[in-house]
This record gives C-alpha cells, structure tokens and sequence, in this order.
C-alpha cells in the first residue's frame, strides 16, 4: 500500500514537473508569438512602403513585362525546335537500340552455332578414338590370325 502511494505520488510529482515545463514553453511560445507578430507588422509596414514604390515605377515595369514577354517567345520558339531535335535524337536512339537488339540476335545465333559445332568436333574426336581403338584391336587380332596361319603352315610342311 506503501509503495503504491509512493509511486502515485512520484507520478503527480512528475506530472507537476512537466506541468511547470509546458508553462515554461508556453510562456516562451507567446513571447517568440509575440515577436512575430511585431517582426509581421514591421514587414507588413515595408511591403506597404515597398507597395508604394512598385506603383510608382508600374510604367518601367510594363516595359520589362514586354521585354519579358518577347524573351519569353525567344524561349518558346527555342524550346519548340529543342523539342524537335529530341524527338529527332529519340527516334535514331529507337532504331539504334533496335540494330544492337538484331546484332545481339545475330551474335547469339552465332554463339549457338559455335557450341553446336562445338559439340560436333567432340562427338567426332570421341568417334575417332574409338576408331582408332577398334584398329588397334583388329591389327591384334589380325597379328594373331598370322601367328595362327604360321602355326598351321608350319604343321602342314611337317606333315608333307
């Protein structure tokens, strides 16, 4: 029971600590408040007097407006032909990538037709060794068919 008030007390402890820190912040927001809204007004006052002086210079202005609007059709015409020339540049880039996508084609058919040769050469060295083997066996045999008709001659000139 003790320590459930200690503990509720140091929560209410806490909670008027962070009491007295919101007052604190409060009170330093309406002061910062405060100086911006004197700072708002001060510049208020400045866009008023500046107000006065865009009106009275509003003939200069109307020449710049005009100048403006002549660079801004120098931009536009620029901006069309810029416009032109990438879509120019996108449709050479177009029938670029579609060459290097046929050649990557081409240069992929040519890679398979190289393994499959490939697979060819050794199917026919395989062969060849086993022919080779096959002649090696036959010249055996064939060495033993001699010694075989040698015997056979031998005993026919004994039995003459």
């Amino acid at each position: 029971m003790f320590t459930q008030k200690k503990s509720l007390q140091h929560k209410i402890d806490q909670l008027e600590n962070r009491i007295q820190e919101l007052k604190a912040e409060l009170k330093q927001k309406d002061i910062e408040q405060q100086e911006t809204i004197s700072s708002i007004h001060d510049r208020v006052q400045n866009i008023v007097q500046e107000h006065k002086l865009v009106n009275n210079q509003h003939h200069t202005l109307q020449n710049l407006v005009q100048q403006l609007n002549s660079c801004f059709e120098n931009v536009s015409t620029r901006t069309t032909h810029s416009n032109e020339l990438n879509n120019e540049m996108l449709q050479k880039e177009q029938s670029l990538i579609q060459s290097i996508e046929e050649i990557i084609d081409c240069s992929n058919e040519g890679k398979e037709s190289v393994h499959r040769l490939l697979i060819v050469i050794n199917k026919l060295g395989e062969q060849s060794q086993r022919t080779s083997n096959s002649m090696n066996h036959l010249s055996e045999r064939s060495k033993e068919i001699e010694q075989i008709v040698e015997v056979i001659q031998n005993i026919a000139a004994q039995t003459n």
